[in-house]
C-alpha cells in the first residue's frame, strides 16, 4: 500500500472507536466481551490545539478524517479526500472575506505545485493506481530573532520551499517558506494521533472576542473543492473539520 492508515478515531468526545465491532460507543463497559481484542490506543482523540508541531523528517498525505456513520452528499460509502496543489479562481478582497462565492467552485487539480496555487481536495483512494494528492511535511517552531514569539509550526510542500501561508481572512496559498511570517504558522499537529484539527494562528476577532477557526472546505466535500479557513463550528457540524495523516512512501 502507499499509504500506512492510521487507527480510527471518533469525532465526538468522550466517545470510543471499537476495533471489534468498527462501531464508536460511550466508553462504558459491556455486559459482553469483545469478540477480539484491539491494538489500537483507546485514548479519545483530542479537540485540543497543541501550540507546536513535534520534529519530524516525514512527509505526509493530508486525508479528510472519515469514520462509519458519516453521509457526505448523502452516500455512506467511505470516501478519501486528500490535499493537492490546484488553480483556483482568484477573488477580490471583498469577495474573499465576506462572502462564499468562490469558495463553493471547483479548482484545477494540478500534478505540480508551484507559488501562489492553492489546495484543494482531490480523490486519494488507495485502491486506485494513480492520484494527484500532494505529499506534506510538518516543520516545528524554531526559536530565532524573528519567530520567538510565534506559535505552530508551518505546513510545507514535501521537497520544496513552498509553505501554507494564509492569505486575507479565509484563503490559503503557497508561498515561499517564510518562519517569520505568522500567516504560516498553524496549531494542531499531532504526529501519534488519528484525527487533528488545523487552525492557524492569525486568528480572527469578532466583538473582542477570538473567532474559532479550522482548515476545511465548502459543507460536504467534492472532488476539486477549495481548501480554506472557515469557522471550526461550521465545519464540524458537516463533519469536515478532522484530517488524518498517510504517511508517503
Amino acid at each position: 500500500s502507499r499509504f500506512h492508515n492510521k487507527p480510527r478515531r471518533c469525532i465526538h468526545r468522550g466517545c470510543l472507536f471499537d476495533n471489534s465491532t468498527r462501531q464508536c460507543t460511550n466508553g462504558n463497559p459491556t455486559l459482553t466481551p469483545s469478540v477480539s481484542p484491539t491494538t489500537f490506543s483507546s485514548e479519545s482523540p483530542s479537540v485540543l490545539l497543541t501550540e507546536s508541531p513535534q520534529p519530524t523528517n516525514k512527509s505526509y498525505r493530508v486525508r479528510l478524517y472519515w469514520e462509519q456513520g458519516y453521509k457526505w452528499q448523502d452516500d455512506p460509502l467511505e470516501k478519501f479526500f486528500c490535499w493537492a496543489c490546484a488553480k483556483c479562481r482568484e477573488c477580490t478582497p471583498f469577495i474573499q472575506d465576506r462572502t462564499s462565492d468562490c469558495v463553493d467552485l471547483r479548482c484545477d487539480l494540478q500534478h505540480y505545485c508551484h507559488e501562489g496555487m492553492s489546495i484543494a481536495v482531490t480523490d486519494c483512494d488507495p485502491n486506485q493506481s494513480s492520484d494527484k494528492s500532494t505529499a506534506f511535511s510538518f516543520l516545528p517552531g524554531r526559536s530565532g530573532l524573528f519567530d520567538n514569539d510565534l506559535k505552530g509550526g508551518q505546513i510545507q510542500v514535501h521537497n520544496t520551499n513552498l509553505c501554507l501561508s494564509q492569505s486575507g481572512v479565509r484563503y490559503i496559498e503557497l508561498e515561499t517558506c517564510d518562519a517569520s511570517k505568522i500567516e504560516q504558522r498553524f496549531l494542531g499537529f499531532e504526529s501519534n494521533e488519528g484525527a487533528m484539527e488545523f487552525s492557524p494562528v492569525n486568528t480572527t476577532m469578532k466583538d473582542g472576542k477570538m473567532v474559532e477557526q479550522c482548515i476545511t472546505m465548502h459543507h460536504h466535500p467534492r472532488l476539486g473543492e477549495r481548501v480554506y479557513v472557515e469557522k471550526c463550528k461550521l465545519a464540524r457540524s458537516s463533519y469536515t473539520s478532522l484530517w488524518d495523516l498517510w504517511t508517503a512512501y
